[in-house]
C-alpha cells in the first residue's frame, strides 16, 4: 500500500513492484511455495500501484492475487468517491488486470449484481470470512445468493479482523450466518469449502484436499473425546453428519491430536500445550 495508511507501513509502487519481482524470483513455485500479489485494499492503493499488479501479474499469470471486497458500506461509497468512474467495487480491480481465476476477494458482503455476474465470468473466488464480519459488525454474508453465480466460495479467518483462528469457530459463525439469512447451510458444505473446495478453488486439488492417494497428505486427526462437553454431546450422536455439525459448533483446537504436513507428523496435541503454555 502506498496512500491513506501509516507512513511507517508504506512503500512506494515502484518499491513494491521490484520487492516482489525479488521475492517471485526467491520463492515462487519453489517446492511448495506460491507468491500471492497483494494490494492491501483500493483505498490504500494508488492508481501506479494497482497498475504495478496487474504488470505484475501478466508477467507470472501463475501467481495469486489476494485483497478486500465489499466488506462494509462505508468502504464501498469510499472507493466509488476515489474511483467514479468505475461501474463497481470489482470493476476497480477489473480495470487493472486483477480479476481472474486466482484472485481471492475477502468478505464480498455486499456485491452487486454486476459484480457477481463478473465472479461467474472470471471464475474468481470469493473467501467469506464470517468470523471477522461479525466481530466488526460488517454485514451478512448472502451465501444462497452467491452460490447462483459462482461456487469459488471458501471460508476464512481474516485473522487480522477477527477474534478466533479457529476454522472450527469460522463453519459455525457461517451456520449462524446463513440462519440469519433464512438458509440453512449444511453440514458437508462448510467443511467442503474449508478443505477441497478450498484446493479447488485455488488450483490445488491434485494435490491437497482430499485423501486420494499420491496426494500431499496435509490433514489433522480431530480427537471429539479430548473435550467433556463435545464428549458427552458425542455420546448422543446418530451418523457422521451430526458428528460434523457438532465439531463445528463444539469443536476447537483442543480437539486436534495432531497435524500432519506432507504426510509427516508435524505436531501433537502435548506440543500444542506446550507452545500455548
Amino acid at each position: 500500500m502506498d496512500e491513506n495508511a501509516p507512513d511507517s507501513l508504506k512503500l512506494t509502487a515502484q518499491e513494491n513492484y521490484d520487492n516482489s519481482q525479488k521475492l517471485i524470483a526467491k520463492w515462487h513455485n519453489k517446492d511448495r511455495l506460491s507468491f500471492c500479489i497483494s494490494p492491501r485494499f483500493a483505498l490504500a492503493c494508488s492508481q501506479k500501484m494497482l497498475e504495478l499488479c496487474g504488470a505484475l501479474k501478466k508477467e507470472h499469470p501463475d501467481c495469486y492475487i489476494q485483497t478486500h471486497l465489499d466488506e462494509n458500506l462505508n468502504e464501498i461509497a469510499a472507493v466509488k468517491k476515489l474511483y467514479p468512474s468505475s461501474k463497481s467495487y470489482l470493476d476497480v480491480y477489473d480495470q487493472f488486470g486483477l480479476v481472474t481465476d486466482r484472485s481471492v476477494f475477502g468478505h464480498c458482503i455486499h456485491t452487486t449484481d454486476e459484480e457477481l455476474k463478473l465472479f461467474q465470468k472470471t471464475n474468481a473466488i470469493m473467501s467469506w470470512c464470517p468470523l471477522s464480519n461479525n466481530f466488526l459488525g460488517s454485514g451478512l454474508f448472502n451465501f444462497a445468493r452467491a452460490s447462483k453465480y459462482t461456487d469459488k466460495i471458501t471460508l476464512g479467518t481474516d485473522w487480522g479482523a477477527g477474534n478466533c483462528l479457529s476454522m472450527f469457530a469460522v463453519m459455525d459463525d457461517a451456520y449462524k450466518v446463513s440462519m440469519l439469512n433464512s438458509v440453512k447451510l449444511p453440514s458437508m458444505a462448510r467443511w467442503f469449502m474449508t478443505t477441497f473446495g478450498a484446493a479447488k478453488a485455488l488450483h490445488l486439488s491434485d494435490k491437497i484436499g482430499n485423501f486420494t492417494p499420491g496426494k500431499e497428505a496435509d490433514f489433522i486427526i480431530i480427537d471429539a473425546d479430548a473435550t467433556s462437553y463435545l464428549k458427552y454431546r458425542r455420546e448422543k450422536v446418530s451418523d457422521i453428519f451430526e458428528l460434523l455439525f457438532i465439531l463445528m459448533t463444539l469443536g476447537s483446537e483442543d480437539n486436534i491430536k495432531a497435524t500432519y504436513i506432507y504426510g509427516k507428523l508435524a505436531c501433537t496435541s502435548s506440543k500444542v500445550a506446550e507452545i500455548a503454555g
